[in-house]
């Protein structure tokens, strides 16, 4: 029979190897976690970076169905492509809106003889340009700005961890300048777009209002005296 320090040995043994066994499991288990942690923000580093290289937002557009990152990693892919596809949509309007062909034909004369001279839906272009333009440029410097970035990812409530990935893939020191630079050369070319439509809409109301003072002859528009002519000139030259 065994004695009671016998017992208590394999009691003792039997205790060590269970926390042994324990401790072999909690390192299987934070390993498994941290390797799947590591594969996970590989493939998000790796599908961003992706987006970065051979995305053009100004015409392409992001599949925010297309996740190749699954559990709370997937939400951080998600909110990012949510985010681009956003920006790309708006930026895409903005192009759309200031290629126009029209708008370089506002002041032609083949413009003033097909709709001149009241000019209705000349105007009527002007004012629906100018409200899109407005309206769409607003919405993409509002997409610019840190705050309006970070609610993409705040939305799904994520621990901070995840936040600060987030931040980190599309917040870095080097994007915000790019950022800045971007909202600064877009600010630039929305303000020169509306001053010339301003000048256009300006010039045809000048038009319409003197109708019965000139005339199109050739591609000239010919005036009855010279006063009306400086006017003209002086509205084309605010042009830039």
């Amino acid at each position: 029979m065994e004695n009671e320090n016998q017992k208590t040995n394999k009691k003792g043994i039997g205790v060590i190897i269970a926390i042994i066994v324990l401790v072999l499991v909690i390192f299987a288990v934070v390993g498994g976690i941290f390797g799947y942690n590591l594969v996970q923000k590989g493939l998000l580093i790796n599908e961003v970076n992706e987006l970065v290289t051979k995305k053009n937002l100004s015409k392409d557009t992001i599949d925010v169905n297309d996740i190749k990152t699954s559990g709370d990693y997937a939400q951080v892919e998600k909110a990012i492509k949510t985010y681009l596809n956003n920006y790309a949509v708006e930026i895409q309007k903005i192009i759309t809106i200031a290629s126009d062909e029209r708008i370089s034909k506002l002041l032609s004369t083949d413009n003033y003889k097909n709709d001149g001279p009241e000019f209705t839906e000349t105007l009527a272009f002007i004012d629906e340009t100018t409200t899109n333009l407005n309206e769409t440029s607003e919405k993409v410097f509002k997409l610019m700005e840190k705050e309006e970035m970070t609610k993409y990812i705040e939305s799904y409530n994520l621990s901070s961890k995840y936040n600060e990935l987030f931040e980190t893939l599309m917040l870095d020191s080097e994007t915000e300048k790019e950022l800045q630079s971007a909202k600064t050369q877009l600010q630039s070319s929305v303000e020169a777009l509306n001053k010339n439509l301003e000048v256009a809409k300006e010039t045809i109301n000048f038009l319409k209002e003197n109708k019965n003072e000139w005339r199109i002859s050739g591609t000239m528009v010919m005036f009855n005296n010279q006063n009306l002519v400086n006017q003209y000139n002086t509205l084309i030259k605010k042009l830039k």
